[in-house]
């Protein structure tokens, strides 16, 4: 099993491109947690998560139309 990689410069393109994508869900770190609130209809979502990348993955299920709660690990 591979180990978790520190997260760096590969993160924070994604974070670009993904700011650049969906400039309307803003996404921040509050207290050592990345946080995003995506839109809905009711209301909206808020996912917080203490990796950027994982939160990145999750983002990108829920806008797919997935539940990032499917995925393992």
């Amino acid at each position: 099993m591979n180990a978790p990689q520190p997260e760096g410069f590969t993160a924070r393109v994604r974070l670009d491109l993904f700011r650049y994508r969906h400039p309307d869900i803003p996404i921040g770190r509050d207290f050592g947690v990345w946080n995003a609130a995506v839109p809905r209809c009711d209301g909206e979502r808020v996912l917080a998560r203490w990796t950027l990348t994982r939160l990145l993955d999750d983002l990108d299920d829920i806008l797919a139309g997935g539940d990032p709660r499917a995925r393992p690990g």
